[in-house]
């Protein structure tokens, strides 16, 4: 019995010793194919983005690795270069350059991932961090830790943490983070289905002249998949817990902001949902909110955005010193891709909109769509600058006598949000509000609301019925 159970565990001992040892250098051999598939597919469908693995060094339980991305996006490309996130490349690219180093599966234990990340069975862990040459990592002393694990069944997920750091990113500017930043991501390895997550404690960008901003609890999510024309469908939102002006008494502050979009396709074109919340809004002279935006977006047509996207990611870099023809080569770029977007009549619905002011509402709704135009007609009515034209809508507005009473006596007369209006006030106010009904400009119900209908047609504005210009 003691022989056998000897044989047994030392039979199970050698399967041990085989699967630590030998392993790694069968699942290195794959995770190399895996991980350069991985890399060939990250940026292939977005313009302006490519990326290749320059340098892959195997060995027996990890590989090291030197990937390169091309960033041909001129504002990218310019951004990253000004603030030495990249090296210049051919032309107007800039280079930026990732370390990575790949621990071979199937139990990537050596990995700097988190331990439950490292003990999920798989092809290796990728530790990955910016380059050390490049001045912006290499001067700030930034410590970014980034780990992402190759599923045995092609998924992929990762994580980022950026910790704290105070960078000077301009003259007189600074970025501070006094939290961890923190980035999750999973995706298939084509990249056709991602899910991430990102938040953040707070960062502060401080400027020596007009104070700054300061931005606290962001967290944002997203589940996203490959649509037509390679264009992402599904949702995307975030929120803030605030955000704060610098250096002014008292600040301006923006409190509770949620966003959220869902995208999706609907025959041959694209829709979107897109809600926005915002607790308060506070300035030093009133408070607005809560605020509640509903509205969509239709008629979008998939190639003809995917065209357009990518003739802002080809379109030549602004010069600085001649802004008048750098705006006329930028806009001539990529005129033709928004005269295509046009074509398919693209439009906006405004479900709801309620906004909270001194105890009070303001509510709206409506739609706009351009016209059924030829693309002559449109570069027309663009160059004469008839925008009026270019589109049919209709909307509504109302509110209560008292709340517009309350905005003309503090726009008007600078009467403070919290101080009671007097008869004297009242009756100037009114008379005011009886002069814009009188003139069609507003219209009372029989509830006591005051409306605004506006509408659009063939380049006629009505107000309340009443044709007030043409375009």
């Amino acid at each position: 019995m003691k022989s056998r159970l000897k044989l047994w565990l030392g039979g199970s001992a050698l399967v041990l010793v085989l699967l630590v040892l030998v392993a790694p250098v069968a699942v290195g051999t794959m995770s190399e194919h895996r991980y350069k598939a991985l890399w060939a597919n990250a940026l292939d469908s977005e313009p302006g983005y490519q990326a290749e693995v320059v340098e892959y060094d195997r060995g027996w339980f990890n590989a090291r690795s030197r990937v390169r991305i091309e960033v041909s996006d001129p504002m990218a490309s310019e951004w990253l270069l000004e603030f030495g996130m990249a090296e210049a490349g051919p032309g107007d690219t800039a280079l930026v350059y990732l370390e990575e180093r790949i621990h071979h599966g199937p139990f990537p234990i050596s990995s700097a991932a988190p331990l439950d990340q490292r003990l999920k069975p798989g092809f290796a862990v990728v530790d990955t961090r910016p380059a050390s040459e490049l001045p912006f990592f290499r001067d700030n002393d930034i410590f970014v830790i980034s780990s992402t694990r190759l599923g045995l069944f092609g998924g992929v997920d990762g994580f980022l943490r950026a910790m704290p750091f105070d960078v000077h990113v301009g003259d007189g500017l600074r970025l501070v983070n006094e939290g961890v930043i923190r980035v999750e991501i999973q995706s298939n390895l084509k990249f056709e289905r991602i899910r991430s997550r990102m938040g953040s404690d707070e960062l502060r960008l401080e400027d020596s002249q007009f104070g700054g901003v300061i931005l606290e609890g962001f967290d944002g999510r997203s589940d996203q998949r490959r649509g037509p024309a390679q264009l992402w469908l599904g949702e995307v939102e975030f929120g803030l817990d605030s955000v704060r002006t610098l250096g002014s008494d008292p600040a301006f502050e923006l409190r509770d902001f949620a966003w959220s979009a869902l995208t999706d396709n609907r025959e041959d074109f694209l829709v979107q949902n897109h809600t926005v919340d915002i607790g308060a809004i506070a300035g030093p002279a009133l408070e607005v909110g809560p605020i509640s935006v509903d509205y969509d977006l239709f008629n979008l047509h998939p190639q003809a955005l995917a065209d357009l996207q990518l003739a802002f990611a080809e379109a030549p870099a602004l010069d600085e010193d001649s802004v008048e023809a750098a705006g006329d080569s930028f806009s001539d770029h990529w005129l033709d891709a928004l005269l295509e977007v046009a074509l398919h009549r693209p439009g906006s619905t405004l479900n709801s909109m309620d906004t909270r002011l001194f105890d009070d509402s303001i509510s709206g709704a409506g739609e706009i769509q351009l016209r059924p135009l030829s693309r002559e007609q449109l570069e027309t009515y663009l160059n004469e600058d008839r925008f009026g034209r270019l589109a049919n809508g209709h909307g509504r507005l109302s509110t209560s006598r008292a709340l517009l009473q309350r905005l003309f006596a503090n726009s008007m007369m600078g009467v403070a949000a919290d101080e009671e209006l007097d008869e004297n006030t009242k009756t100037m106010v009114d008379q005011q509000i009886d002069g814009f009904i009188n003139q069609g400009m507003l219209r009372e119900t029989d509830a006591g609301l005051l409306e605004l209908h506006v509408e659009l047609e063939d380049g006629v504005l009505r107000l309340n019925g009443d044709e007030m210009m043409h375009f």
